[in-house]
């Protein structure tokens, strides 16, 4: 499938899991929602799609391709 994936089995902050198990997958052109209650880890998660923090458990790709590696 194209277009982006995300699957997160873990993301942790100083042992902590902050994210658990998260597998999104979006098409060109869909649009995506994150929400949830503050500390429910929107900000990480676009943290790690974005590339500013590249240390989780598992694959986040474009086309296939990864955009940062864990």
């Amino acid at each position: 499938m194209s277009g982006l994936r995300i699957a997160i089995r873990e993301k942790r902050f100083d042992g902590e899991a902050v994210l658990g198990e998260i597998e999104i997958t979006a098409a060109p052109g869909e649009f995506i929602a994150l929400v949830g209650p503050s500390g429910a880890g929107k900000s990480t998660l676009l943290s790690l799609v974005a590339g500013l923090d590249a240390h989780y458990d598992g694959a986040i790709t474009w086309d296939g391709a990864p955009l940062s590696p864990p």
